[in-house]
Parts: structure tokens; sequence; C-alpha cells
């Protein structure tokens, strides 16, 4: 599979697919397709993870297409949240914990599952949500955060501090918790709330730059 992404705010992610190979996406997210690309909805990772999405409020059913001939393309992109797409490739020794409203689409050999957080408060206060999506295997994965995407390579121990709803994806190895301010002042004057999202190393974070309000509705419903 070769991928190309067009565009800065609303960009297009085509994939050129040879036969047998296929994707799944997110519902909506087609722009245009070869002939020879056959789409279905499908019960994605079986009985027991689809279950396990929708205890999430996630969807049980995820679009597959498949192509049936070499240099078969497709294009996709998520139309109602400007912002940037970026690859991740799992090399099948990894798993990437993401927002679950950032996901675009993926390789049919990825694993897509979902993760609770451990702590209440983390999804209470955290402004994430109590589940986020758990991607493992091997193959591309797609996703597309609200606005610029930043990558922060965190190392054993070290911590970095994240606006809430600013999250978008990071590795297993890194611990997420959530934090209280705890100058009085900060919780008044500085508009970030009364709490604040701690990630300690090792590892790699990523965050988007801002935060969609729909979005995040998206996020908590």
């Amino acid at each position: 599979m070769k991928y190309e992404i067009e565009g800065t705010t609303l960009p297009i992610l085509t994939l050129t697919l040879n036969n047998g190979e296929s994707v799944y996406s997110s519902g909506g997210s087609l722009v245009s397709m070869s002939e020879s690309i056959k789409m279905s909805t499908e019960l994605v990772g079986g009985f027991t993870k689809a279950i396990r999405r929708l205890a999430g409020r996630e969807t049980m059913f995820l679009t597959r297409f498949i192509s049936e001939a070499d240099d078969a393309r497709i294009s996709l992109s998520d139309s109602q949240v400007p912002g940037t797409t970026k690859a991740f490739y799992m090399d099948g020794n990894s798993e990437l914990i993401c927002e679950r409203a950032s996901f675009l689409c993926s390789e049919s050999s990825v694993d897509l599952d979902i993760t609770f957080l451990r702590k209440v408060s983390a999804g209470i206060f955290g402004g994430e949500g109590f589940v986020f999506l758990k991607l493992s295997g091997t193959g591309w994965v797609f996703l597309h955060p609200y606005g610029e995407i930043k990558e922060y390579t965190l190392k054993e121990g070290e911590p970095l501090y994240v606006s809430t709803g600013k999250l978008v994806a990071f590795d297993k190895s890194v611990t997420f918790e959530v934090v209280f301010l705890k100058k009085i002042r900060n919780i008044f004057f500085s508009k970030e709330g009364l709490f604040i999202t701690k990630m300690t190393g090792p590892g790699k974070v990523y965050v988007q730059s801002t935060v969609n309000n729909e979005h995040s509705k998206r996020l908590m419903d």
C-alpha cells in the first residue's frame, strides 16, 4: 500500500492498494474510489471486540474497502474536523493509544480495540473521556486530529503537561494521569480549569493545537 496526503486544513488521504489489500475507515470519510474498490460494512474484530467498542459508545461497525485489482485508488477525508492527517506505522511490537474521534482509517492488519482509563478522575476531569482506542498489530494507521499536531519524545520519568482536550495519542509505555492545579490563581485567572493532563515517559506523545467543541462532544457522548 502507498499513501499520499494532500491539502492543509482539510487534507485528502489517497491510498493506492494492490489486489487483496484492504483498509477500515470511520463512517462518512469516503471522497472517491476506483471501480475495482469494493465497499462493505463489517463487524470488525469479531463480536467480542465489537461489544467492547459499543460499551465505549463507539460504533460496532466500520466500513471496509478492499481492492480487487492492483493500483486501485481510494481517497478519504474527515470533512467535519479541520486539521492535520498523520500517518503512523505499527510494527507489531508496539501499541498506540489514541483519542477515539481522531481515527480516520487503518490497514485491516491493524487491530482496533478500546481501553478504559483506570482512574475515574481522569475521565471526569481530564476532558479526554473514559475510553480511548487501542491500536496494535502491523500496518499503517491514519489519525486526523483537530488543528496542527506536535510530537514529543519523552525519556524515562520525564513529565509532559497537556492542556485539557488537546491530547491526541501516546505510546502504551507512557503513563497517563490527571493532576490538580494547586495554585488558586491558576484556576480563576488562567482559563485552564481545575485539572491538567500529565504524561510521563518513556515514549512518544502527540498533541493537537486546538479543540473543537463539537469534536469534544463526540468524545463525551
